[in-house]
């Protein structure tokens, strides 16, 4: 359950190198230029003599939201196929051809085609706490809450253990192949599924929570992308919003002692 679609980084704040982790790709940014333990990217020193110059510095990837993806409502409402999209495999949207749904299956089937991804040039991908756009297609004609329950946190901004342990798994493969992990945090019809506060404290403490288990780990392949197409339409969040921003990003970057690159878009 893989989903591609393009994506702009309007803003990316390099980190300050921290104390050495014990992963062995380290993800940096020199000037306008992605650099990969300190190689810039797409170049002959990083690998790549025959890249066309064009992709010097830049970071190819792949939009793999779904990587580790489940459904709290799974198989009720949410998981149960969109009547205005064809479904060829049962009543419930997210189950295997052979098989019930299963996040354990998902998570292993995206690792499983990471080491081809990484032969074919790719050097990145983007991995989402609460997914991206429906993997039913069902946004229905206003930006509301989506039916499934796709969020790494709960109501009050908790990271939920079995996310936290689906994304480390993808973090340290990405490690080992030499590829960066963009990871997303919020996505707006999911966003929701964190309470609303006036002073926004329960989403800051999913922020601060998010930003603690990727600094914690022993990994700096990891780019952090705050929230996906940030719209005061589609966000209910005030930090989560334009005026916010600055705020999240702030934020985010004091958790992570600038040892991690922060960003959104």
């Amino acid at each position: 359950m893989i989903q591609r679609c393009a994506t702009i980084l309007l803003i990316i704040l390099p980190a300050i190198a921290g104390p050495p982790a014990s992963g062995t790709t380290v993800v940096g940014i020199r000037g306008a230029q992605f650099t990969i333990n300190g190689q810039v990217t797409y170049t002959p020193a990083a690998g790549f003599p025959h890249a066309d110059p064009n992709l010097a510095g830049t970071l190819l990837n792949v939009r793999a939201v779904q990587a580790i993806f489940d459904d709290a409502n799974y198989p009720k409402q949410g998981s149960r196929a969109n009547p205005y999209h064809s479904n060829t495999l049962g009543d419930i949207f997210w189950d295997y051809p052979d098989g019930p749904w299963a996040p354990e299956r998902n998570v292993r089937e995206f690792l499983a085609a990471l080491p081809a991804w990484r032969r074919s040039g790719v050097l990145a991908f983007t991995v989402n706490l609460q997914g991206g756009g429906p993997p039913d297609g069902n946004y229905g004609e206003k930006v509301t809450l989506q039916p499934h329950n796709n969020s790494g946190f709960d109501e009050q901004g908790n990271l939920k253990p079995a996310y936290a342990g689906r994304l480390r798994r993808v973090v340290a493969e990405a490690d080992r192949l030499g590829m960066v992990a963009i990871v997303g945090f919020f996505y707006f019809g999911s966003n929701e599924r964190i309470e609303v506060a006036p002073d926004d404290r329960y989403v800051k403490e999913a922020i601060r929570q998010g930003c603690r288990f990727l600094k914690e780990l022993p990994y700096r392949n990891v780019l952090i992308e705050i929230n996906n197409e940030m719209n005061p339409r589609t966000y209910k969040h005030r930090i989560l919003q334009p005026d916010g921003a600055l705020d999240a990003v702030l934020l985010a970057q004091q958790t992570v002692d600038r040892q991690i690159p922060v960003s959104m878009s």
